[in-house]
């Protein structure tokens, strides 16, 4: 675990994000935002802005890897997780070797069950009868959903043989036949 100071919080999405374009979850104390962040640039819908004040847990993410950053009472943390796998073909869909590290892939539901197109490339994807109203830096078609999130949840077994999660990042978004969503937003 390293801290890190408010001030240094965007330079180290901008490096995190500085040859690829990244997914970025963050968790304020009255939302959360769903956006696209660069080596340059964090992008979230309309006027909605990065604001470290109201910061609670911020997740910048792609398949390849993920920076995570918290906060606990006034001070704020980091990890970054980056993945170098060997697959073995014989082993179950859901799960994969990283070295010598197990991960088992999970593919949740994102709820949603209509799209609202907005202006730009965003999607809004709402689920009525919960109340919930998620703006998607994605152009979504209704015959894509379910959208849902991928999750590699990081485990292995302690001395007396009994399973441990350790840890989880999140891969990426991906329509009904798991094809990964790519944005055009930035």
């Amino acid at each position: 675990m390293n801290s890190i100071t408010v001030s240094e919080i965007k330079p180290l999405i901008y490096k995190f994000c500085e040859s690829r374009c990244c997914n970025i979850l963050l968790q304020k104390d009255y939302e959360v935002l769903l956006g696209i962040a660069t080596k340059d640039t964090i992008r979230f819908y309309g006027d909605n802005k990065f604001d470290e004040e109201h910061v609670i847990d911020i997740r910048v993410f792609d398949r390849n890897g993920e920076l995570h950053i918290w906060k606990i009472n006034d001070d704020f943390y980091y990890r970054f997780k980056e993945d170098d796998f060997e697959i073995d073909e014989n082993r179950d869909y859901n799960e994969r070797i990283l070295k010598d590290k197990k991960i088992f892939v999970e593919y949740p539901i994102v709820f949603g069950s209509t799209v609202e197109k907005t202006d730009g490339k965003w999607t809004i994807l709402k689920e009525r009868e919960r109340g919930i109203k998620i703006y998607f830096p994605y152009d979504i078609s209704y015959k894509q959903l379910p959208i849902r999130y991928k999750v590699y949840n990081y485990y292995d077994f302690d001395e007396d043989g009994i399973l441990r999660f350790y840890d989880a990042r999140l891969c990426g978004f991906f329509n009904k036949d798991f094809k990964e969503l790519e944005s055009e937003i930035i």
